[in-house]
This record gives C-alpha cells, sequence and structure tokens, in this order.
C-alpha cells in the first residue's frame, strides 16, 4: 500500500494507493493529476523465482493447523538456488502455535520473521528483523518487501511431499508456509486529471496504461513522466512509440533495479539523464537509440549499474558524463562502451573517456580490453 505524497516538486502531480483513495481525497485540487497504484501481493507458489519477499501483518490460514502436529515441522529447503550458485540457509520451523522464518545471508546476518496464534488458524506477526546470525543481536526492523540479494526459487511441491514423509496431514502443514510470505506489489492503475466541474472535482481517466500516459505527457516529451512513483522496483516492458524525448524519462527511481525491455524507441532523438540516479539499476536491457542526438549524462549516478549493452550511437552529438558515477560497471560492460564509441562517427572533440564519466581506474582497464585498439585508431584517448 503507498500512502499519499506529493513529489518533492509539487507539480501537481500526486501519488496515491488506490481508486478509492481518489474518490475520497480531500486534498485535490482543480488540476491536479492523480496517480493511482494498485496492491497485488499474492502468496509465494511451488517453483516460483522470486527475490523480493513481502510478509503480511497477520495471516488466516485456510483451515486450522493439525491437531496432531505436536513437534514443530523444519522445512530446511523452503527457497533453493534458482541458478547453480549456492544461497544461504533457509528454513520456515511449523507448530499449531507457532510458525517462523529465518534466512542467512552471505555477511551473517539473516531475516528473523515470527507469527504466534492462539486458535491453530490466525496467525499474527510478532518479529520482523534484521539480525546478527552469530550473537542473534537485532540489526534493525525490517520493512516490505524484503530483498534476499539474489534471485531465488520456492520448494517444490515434490521437495516438500519428500521431506513430509508422503504423510497427508504434514503435507498441508508443510504447504502451510506458502501463507506467510507473499510476492507482487504496486502496479499502475490509472492517471486521472481532477476537473472542477459546478462546484465539485470530478475525475477524468487520462489512461489505464502507463505507457500511454507517458507517451501523451507533454505531447510527447516524458521529461518527470516516471517521477510518479519512488516504490517500483521492477519495471515491466516499456513501450516508447511515438516519444521524442526521454529526457528524465526513468530519473530518479532510487530502487528500480531491472527493466524487462524498452522498446520503439527509433523516434527518440534525446536521452539526456533518461536513468539518472537510478541508484540501485543493476542492468539496461538493448534498445534502439540509433537517432538520437543528446545522450549526456544518461546514466548519471548509476552506482550499481553493472550491465550496459552496446548501443548504436551514430547519430550522436553529445555523450558528455554519459556514464558518470557508473563504478560498477564490468569488463564486459566498459568493453561494450568502446564498442558504442566506434558507432559515435558524428563525435569530432572531447574523444576522451574521462569525459564521458569513466574513472581513472575504469580508463586504464578499458585499455586492456579487446576493443581497445580500434578506439585509439578512431581518435579515443583516456584523457587521463
Amino acid at each position: 500500500m503507498i500512502n499519499f505524497v506529493n513529489t518533492k516538486k509539487d507539480d501537481g502531480t500526486k501519488l496515491l494507493a488506490n481508486k478509492d483513495e481518489l474518490l475520497n481525497n480531500k486534498n485535490l485540487k482543480e488540476g491536479n493529476i492523480a496517480v493511482v497504484y494498485n496492491n497485488t501481493l499474492k502468496n509465494i507458489q511451488h517453483g516460483e523465482l522470486l527475490q523480493y519477499i513481502n510478509f503480511p501483518e497477520t495471516v488466516t490460514l485456510p483451515k486450522p493447523l493439525s491437531e496432531t502436529l505436536q513437534m514443530q515441522v523444519s522445512v530446511p529447503a523452503l527457497l533453493e538456488p534458482a541458478t547453480d550458485e549456492p544461497i544461504q540457509t533457509s528454513a520456515f520451523y511449523i507448530s499449531t502455535q507457532t510458525v517462523s522464518f529465518s534466512y542467512l545471508f552471505e555477511d551473517s546476518t539473516a531475516i528473523s520473521v515470527m507469527y504466534v496464534s492462539t486458535d491453530t488458524q490466525h496467525f499474527t506477526r510478532t518479529r520482523f528483523e534484521k539480525i546478527n546470525a552469530e550473537t542473534n543481536e537485532v540489526i534493525e526492523s525490517l520493512k516490505n518487501p524484503v530483498d534476499l540479494s539474489k534471485e531465488v526459487k520456492v520448494m517444490t511441491s515434490e521437495i516438500a511431499d519428500l521431506m513430509a514423509g508422503g504423510d497427508a496431514n504434514l503435507v498441508d502443514d508443510v504447504n502451510t508456509c506458502l501463507y506467510f510470505a507473499q510476492t507482487g506489489g504496486e502496479e499502475f492503475g490509472g492517471v486521472y486529471k481532477c476537473n472542477l466541474v459546478d462546484g465539485q472535482l470530478k475525475y477524468e481517466l487520462l489512461a489505464d496504461d502507463i505507457n500511454n500516459y507517458i507517451a501523451s505527457k507533454n505531447k510527447g516529451n516524458t521529461s518527470s513522466a516516471f517521477k510518479l512513483s519512488n516504490q517500483i522496483i521492477k519495471a515491466p516492458t516499456l513501450d516508447f512509440t511515438s516519444v521524442t524525448q526521454a529526457n528524465l524519462a526513468i530519473g530518479n527511481f532510487e530502487k528500480l533495479q531491472s527493466i524487462d525491455a524498452i522498446i520503439n524507441t527509433s523516434a527518440l532523438v534525446t536521452t539526456n539523464n533518461m536513468f539518472n540516479n537510478c541508484k540501485s539499476l543493476v542492468s539496461v536491457p538493448a534498445f534502439d537509440i540509433s537517432n538520437v542526438t543528446d545522450m549526456r549524462l544518461m546514466f548519471l549516478n548509476c552506482n550499481a549499474l553493472a550491465t550496459v549493452p552496446v548501443f548504436n550511437m551514430g547519430s550522436a552529438t553529445n555523450i558528455g558524463a554519459m556514464f558518470a558515477n557508473c563504478t560498477s560497471l564490468t569488463d564486459d560492460s566498459l568493453n561494450n562502451i568502446l564498442a558504442s564509441l566506434l558507432t559515435a562517427t558524428k563525435i569530432t572533440t572531447n574523444k576522451e573517456l574521462k569525459f564521458i564519466g569513466l574513472t581513472s581506474a575504469q580508463a586504464t582497464t578499458c585499455t586492456t580490453l579487446s576493443n581497445w585498439a580500434a578506439c585509439e585508431e578512431a581518435g579515443w584517448t583516456t584523457g587521463y
């Protein structure tokens, strides 16, 4: 649930948790733009891939836990590796009155969640903390969603059956753990404009799809269009059909970590500051910027950005500080940047890695990569 907030700069854009909040809100006035997000949390499922978990404050099971359950059932393989990379220990411990969850990180900290019940069916969350796994000292209180730091898979039903030893009652009890963890989050629910009609506010639906809103805002200019929420962690496919200017389009999404895809970008001519201050963004999908002329500051302050594709910079005339403060770029990504620079044939001045924002250490690494010789031949230097 997103609380009602104003944007940092009061430009008349308001963020609302749901449609009811829109209809009942007394702080809106004529001309305000109301952006509605809906909560779509659901219980985790066997075999599901996830990285973020929500632990609800209360849980009501479909039926009481088995009264024959006299001792705790340990489920050590609730979460399994999604890749060949191992994960740390995770477990649910279930009894008729207590359900707890723990997840151990590589740094010896752990998630600790506990629920208690007096009737074996209705549970209340009593602990929700990050702790030192060695001393059990509380480090901080947790907030949803909880980041597991890597993608994992929820245990399969076959493993649950195996752990329960084929006992039907225990199978049910083991499967109750799925009710205590949820996935999902806020989904775009519409953009409304507030109009004053006969002394009363009426709400006009401007767009029921976030991509339609992006395309229509400011007659195709997406500046600040994405400054609608700082709650989004994973963005859906973003469609830029007919959009020409993407400056600050996704800027200041400080929690955004990934984007499924960016499509229909051939009309873009400006991407300056497009991802500015996306501090948690880890990777960027490949997309067409072959007609973009202004790419300056495109990834400014994307501190966590590790992976970037090769871009066609054939139309670029300004790429100043494009990768400034992108301190986590992998060697492969640095080599992709060098390959991108080879397409930037309209850049005739400031052909320096320093000018595009790479650090001295990154520039030095670039000189050891496979695309550097061609860049040198094209007139590029480190600038240091």
